[in-house]
């Protein structure tokens, strides 16, 4: 895991705090949900947050033979892995409420994501802000989210600020640069996703 909050990835300092990893990895891969639900609330008893996360999106995602999805139970779960201080789950979150076509409440997971340092929900705050989604559309402020997610080194985010300097700017040598920091950040993004496949530098 990969964007660093001085030298220490977001996502491995929530991972090291679970109380039992092995147990988390081992509720990852059970496929039905009565069992994948057992055992997730048996870990959030022992203080998971992450297993918040992820019984919550079992709710969101229940298969018809199980009841379907449980979007009332889902966004519960959501919100006490947001509330118990996760940044993290700032992005599953977010987008929870982007699928429900809920801007302002997805604007402000991300913005909570922002604030606890973590860029992938950095870089959809500004997406939202290009869009005008959920918030008035300032492009100024949308380049100055991705510029700072960039700079943690989640890649899309570099990228994203590479193709915006490259139609904002009349200058060729501007463009050629823009041009090679996208081709850069191309074999950065095939190094990493060979190095670390579920870096937080390749979410978006």
């Amino acid at each position: 895991m990969s964007n660093r909050k001085g030298n220490v990835s977001v996502e491995w300092t929530e991972w090291h705090k679970e109380p039992n990893t092995a147990g988390l990895e081992q509720a990852g891969a059970i496929q039905d949900f009565a069992g994948a639900e057992a055992a997730y609330k048996q870990l959030i008893n022992q203080g998971s947050i992450l297993s918040m996360v992820n019984l919550a999106r079992w709710y969101e995602l229940r298969p018809k033979d199980d009841g379907g999805a449980d979007f009332e139970q889902a966004e519960i779960w959501y919100q006490r892995a947001i509330e118990a201080g996760s940044a993290v789950a700032t992005l599953p979150v977010g987008y929870f409420y982007l699928r429900r076509k809920d801007y302002e409440k997805a604007r402000s997971v991300f913005l909570i994501g922002k604030e606890r340092g973590y860029a992938p929900s950095i870089l959809r705050l500004g997406d939202l802000y290009a869009k005008g989604l959920g918030v008035q559309q300032n492009y100024d402020t949308a380049q100055d989210l991705f510029k700072r997610a960039a700079k943690m080194g989640n890649i899309w985010a570099k990228q994203t600020v590479a193709v915006l300097n490259m139609r904002r700017s009349k200058n060729v040598v501007e463009k050629i640069l823009g041009s090679i920091m996208i081709g850069l950040s191309n074999l950065e993004f095939k190094y990493q996703n060979w190095r670390e496949p579920r870096s937080e530098k390749l979410k978006k």
